[in-house]
């Protein structure tokens, strides 16, 4: 998880980001607007690949079994929707 850290300095205050997985910063002094946008970056940058990582398989579940659940069998995956008439 990363860490920041926040420093006083003649400018005014500063902001690092620290990754506590290699041990060093991975930016250089931001401003408080400027590391408000670089951590939505990232957010957004971690959800669209989580997305694109997982859209696939279920995807191919709801095809299969009528939902996305981690369900195997269509009788567990009883949705609303299936029941449904029309």
């Amino acid at each position: 998880m990363d860490e920041i850290h926040a420093r006083n300095k003649k400018k005014g205050l500063r902001f690092r980001i620290w990754s506590t997985v290699t041990d060093s910063y991975l930016t250089e002094d931001l401003t408080e607007d400027e590391l408000r946008r670089y951590t939505l970056e990232s957010a957004v940058c971690n959800a669209i690949e989580v997305y694109l990582r997982e859209i696939e398989e279920r995807i191919r579940r709801a095809k299969t079994y009528g939902s996305s659940s981690r369900m195997t069998s269509k009788d567990v995956c009883d949705t609303p929707w299936l029941r449904k008439r029309g």
